[in-house]
């Protein structure tokens, strides 16, 4: 009977969860960009043809010249992502590599990389598009052309990127303004909607449950301000829904998104808490673990999440009140939040109380004071059970009183 019950729920859910196709831009063609596409390559023929001499001169001096091609469709996270794909693979790199980023934006984090690894790293800011387009357009014998999405597998590097002098210099200086010692701080980012109306509008739609609630996050700053833990906001600043009454030190006083105010601080940050946002992609080349909360996209391929990271995910439930579990979500065609989006299920957010606990078990853990109460081994196991079944997707560690309060996750 239970089981009947089991199915029959999962029968209703299908009809929640579905795949629905979504265009987007770039990655998935329409007519306007089709249109748009052809204008650029038009346009940059000219360029083609005075690149190609220049070109086949240097593929007859040092072979073939290899370009990758990161088609990010324009965000950071992607960006930050296949840029550690690429620091990962075996092969070591080669100063005839070129990579190209498609988007407009130049992050700081172009400078580390390409003070590490010797490559040029190319967005297409201005001008800088046709230069692309007209390099792309060079015949295949004198280019090695390769194009990477964020759906790539493969692993992320385990290597921390070496920091530079400059950045480790503003670093100590930034800290110094702010009042606290490296290693203290505690970076946070939040979903704020105005960010994705300026430079993403095309994922509003999808997204609109994954704004951060900044009344909601008032006790937690308390609770850091509280116990003397310096916490400062990157990222985009809080606004509207998302804004946090509360004075902290913010990015906007200290540099710009997208400089390398951020990436200095996030070099040595003690982690990293994200609500369900993006921005902590500035963490990853330099290793530092992660705090998700609100974390609405639970299913994320092994191996993305730095070592030490821990996810407080949001739940989800039917609207007759049907509760999901771990099973349903890895289970389903489609990432619940969307569903919520379109007011087919409702999305749980965490409890400042939880969202509490989660900092108190992170901070433990790294300081090494955390104690694992009498039934964590027990919630671990049947975690560990059920993620087992689904290999390709990173076992978060769920903090542990977070699995005793809704033990349902785990059926």
């Amino acid at each position: 009977m239970v089981q009947r019950q089991r199915l029959g729920v999962k029968t209703k859910l299908s009809g929640y969860l579905s795949e629905r196709s979504v265009i987007r831009h770039h990655q998935y063609p329409t007519r306007a960009n089709t249109l748009k596409s052809i204008a650029y390559m038009v346009a940059a023929v000219p360029l083609a043809v005075l690149l190609l001499p220049y070109v086949m001169l240097r593929a007859a001096l040092k072979g073939s010249w290899k370009i990758h091609v990161l088609a990010t469709e324009g965000e950071f996270g992607p960006f930050v992502q296949l840029m550690e794909v690429l620091r990962s693979e075996s092969r070591p790199p080669v100063r005839n590599d070129l990579v190209m980023v498609l988007s407009r934006r130049r992050h700081a984090l172009c400078d580390v990389y390409e003070s590490e690894l010797g490559w040029r790293v190319m967005t297409g800011k201005g001008p800088r598009i046709f230069l692309q387009q007209a390099i792309l357009l060079q015949p295949k014998p004198v280019i090695a052309a390769r194009r990477l999405t964020d759906r790539v597998e493969q692993k992320l590097s385990a290597l921390s990127v070496p920091v530079p002098e400059s950045l480790v210099d503003l670093r100590r200086g930034l800290l110094r303004r702010i009042g606290t010692d490296e290693g203290r701080l505690v970076l946070m980012a939040l979903n704020v909607r105005r960010y994705d109306e300026e430079n993403n509008p095309q994922y509003l739609a999808k997204e609109l449950a994954l704004e951060s609630v900044g009344e909601e996050l008032v006790p937690v700053v308390d609770y850091f301000k509280n116990h003397n833990i310096p916490l400062m906001m990157v990222g985009s600043d809080d606004s509207g829904r998302s804004k946090i009454p509360r004075d902290l030190p913010r990015l906007s006083q200290y540099g710009r998104l997208g400089g390398p105010e951020e990436v200095a601080l996030a070099s040595a940050c003690r982690y990293f808490w994200t609500d369900n946002v993006g921005a902590w992609w500035l963490a990853a080349p330099f290793k530092r673990p992660v705090l998700f909360t609100n974390f609405a996209r639970f299913k994320i391929r092994y191996g993305q999440v730095p070592a030490g990271t821990m996810c407080l995910p949001t739940r989800y439930e039917t609207l007759d009140g049907t509760q999901l579990t771990f099973r349903d979500i890895l289970t389903a065609r489609s990432s619940p939040y969307k569903a919520a989006s379109r007011g087919e299920l409702r999305m749980v957010r965490n409890s400042p109380d939880e969202i509490i606990d989660a900092h108190q078990e992170m901070i433990g853990r790294l300081d090494g004071s955390w104690s694992e109460p009498d039934e964590a081994s027990t919630l671990a196991g049947r975690y560990a059970a059920i993620m087992s079944e689904f290999p390709k997707y990173e076992p978060w560690r769920i903090p542990t009183r977070f699995l005793a309060k809704y033990p349902y996750l785990l059926d």
